[in-house]
């Protein structure tokens, strides 16, 4: 797998993050959380293919023991999370990293601020979580089930329990996300409605049953998953100028 050595080579910050209880479940988690900021900030970008057998991706769970990082034990992931896995290529930006040299300072300055949001936890507590959802939401082939997650890491990231209860959480995330994401007011007001949509579809699901996903609604998946992208492109600017003023 091409992205393997990148994948490797940027994870050891967050196993330290874990080496006093090095869980599968805590790895996995990391896993999709580095997946997830990866595909939002483009290192990687997802090439869906077809199998006629389910894939099993691999790894070794490692232990920082006296200055040295030790095998501790092999994992297999879950079938659908090898699939998303598998399914991640390098992100060639539309055709302008046309080279080697191009390639490498981008996923370079890519990990660099991947290793940020890591190595700031508790700042960064649900930009990780939101990130995990974002990843598993290319998981599997549930449709619905990945409109849920997605709404999900909006919520995560904009939503706020007592301005919510006060102007309903629909309302506060579109407003939200508007402001944060839209560049001009066409920009912004094209996105509240399409907001306005994307919650209908979610309503929907989880109010009514909804059982079957339209060509429309797809439409408003592919914004709802543009949304996602650049939410967290900008939580992760924000915490690196955050970082910036603090050193």
């Amino acid at each position: 797998m091409p992205n393997l050595y990148i994948f490797n080579s940027s994870m050891m910050a967050l196993l330290e993050y874990y080496s006093e209880t090095p869980t599968y479940e805590n790895v996995v988690s990391s896993l999709k959380s580095f997946c997830g900021l990866a595909i939002a900030l483009r290192l990687f970008k997802v090439n869906l293919q077809y199998r006629s057998t389910p894939t099993k991706a691999r790894f070794r769970i490692h232990r920082l023991i006296d200055e040295s990082w030790e095998v501790q034990k092999t994992q297999e992931l879950d079938s659908p999370t090898s699939d998303a896995f598998y399914d991640l290529v390098l992100h060639d930006l539309d055709g302008a990293l046309d080279d080697d040299a191009k390639k490498s300072l981008w996923a370079n300055s890519r990990l660099e601020d991947i290793g940020k949001v890591f190595t700031s936890r508790t700042k960064s507590k649900k930009l990780l979580l939101a990130s995990k959802w974002l990843f598993e939401s290319y998981s599997g082939k549930n449709e619905l089930l990945a409109f849920i997650q997605l709404t999900i890491v909006l919520e995560i990231l904009l939503g706020d329990k007592a301005s919510s209860d006060q102007t309903g959480l629909s309302v506060l995330l579109r407003n939200r996300c508007a402001y944060l994401i839209g560049t001009t007011q066409t920009q912004r007001n094209e996105l509240l409605k399409d907001f306005q949509d994307i919650y209908n579809v979610r309503s929907k699901i989880v109010h009514k049953g909804k059982s079957l996903i339209t060509n429309t609604d797809r439409s408003l998946f592919r914004k709802l998953q543009w949304m996602c992208r650049r939410v967290i492109q900008k939580e992760v600017n924000m915490l690196k100028e955050e970082i910036k003023d603090n050193a």
